[in-house]
């Protein structure tokens, strides 16, 4: 593991537990294995450390999210490509976890919403959100089912990702 791998994964193991301003570089740079120095000439602080690891999941679900756009205007079934997001789940789950968990600041969680509205709204809803109400909708129905995501990230009671898929697409969406 390198250096900047050995700080993200501290502070992820920091930030699972307490909220950010209750983290310090100190606590961070000694759980990693370095020292304060070192974590400085990484990065800037907390916050830049935090937005790197934010910017890195946002890019590889922005992939997924591309890539599942593509694939339905190719007449891909939608169900098949909720593979794609179980998949990027189960690569990254401990770290979406813990980014919008109940103790996060919820910037990451807005900017899966900003990132999932246009595949939600055409692909879910079915819609033009040009119209106000459908925007109305599009963030309604988002917004359950991130916090419906959220929920069951911090206690899944013996649901697995694929059945959260299926409940968010079948049951709570009406697929």
């Amino acid at each position: 593991m390198g250096t900047e791998e050995a700080f993200e994964e501290a502070f992820m193991q920091l930030y699972a537990k307490a909220p950010l301003r209750r983290i310090s570089v100190a606590q961070v740079a000694e759980r990693a294995g370095y020292t304060r120095g070192t974590f400085y000439l990484h990065y800037e602080s907390l916050d830049d450390l935090l937005r790197r690891i934010e910017d890195g999941l946002l890019a590889e679900l922005h992939a997924v999210v591309d890539d599942s756009m593509a694939r339905l205007e190719a007449g891909g079934d939608p169900e098949g490509i909720m593979g794609d997001v179980l998949a990027f789940y189960e690569r990254r789950g401990s770290r979406l976890k813990v980014l919008m968990g109940s103790k996060a600041d919820g910037h990451f969680t807005e900017e899966v919403k900003r990132m999932l509205k246009p595949l939600w709204a055409k692909y879910v809803l079915k819609r033009d959100v040009s119209d106000g109400s459908a925007d109305f909708l599009l963030e309604f129905t988002l917004s359950g089912a991130l916090v419906m995501l959220r929920r069951w990230m911090e206690n899944p009671k013996g649901v697995s990702a694929e059945e959260m898929l299926h409940i968010i697409y079948h049951k709570a969406m009406g697929r």
